[in-house]
């Protein structure tokens, strides 16, 4: 059975996209290249955000209660998916959104 996604979880989704892409405008340090893939894989959805900046320094260890990762923190618990943020071994930041579905009819949903 396929399961859409509700206005209100594209909204969301939408909202994460956007906090995202922003951050990297704010916090990409030397970066040159932003980009969004998305991908069913496995069972889940993957939506990832990265830049080819330098990373993450220690001092943006703040981040942890800023309202961008409180909002992907409850997005990820809403949707019963998870959110993570990472330094690139190449340089960059990926942020990466991803959440369990039924089948790939459900990505035209989104």
């Amino acid at each position: 059975e396929d399961v859409a996604l509700t206005v209100d979880t594209k909204r969301d989704i939408c909202l994460w996209l956007e906090e995202a892409l922003c951050n990297v405008g704010k916090h990409a340090q030397n970066a040159t290249r932003v980009q969004a893939i998305g991908e069913y894989q496995n069972g889940r959805y993957h939506l990832k955000v990265q830049d080819n900046g330098i990373g993450l320094i220690a001092s943006m260890n703040k981040w942890s209660g800023d309202r961008g990762t409180k909002l992907s923190d409850r997005l990820a618990t809403r949707l019963g998916g998870t959110f993570h943020r990472k330094s690139l071994a190449k340089g960059g930041v990926r942020c990466e959104l991803s959440w369990p579905l039924n089948a790939p009819d459900e990505i035209e949903a989104i």
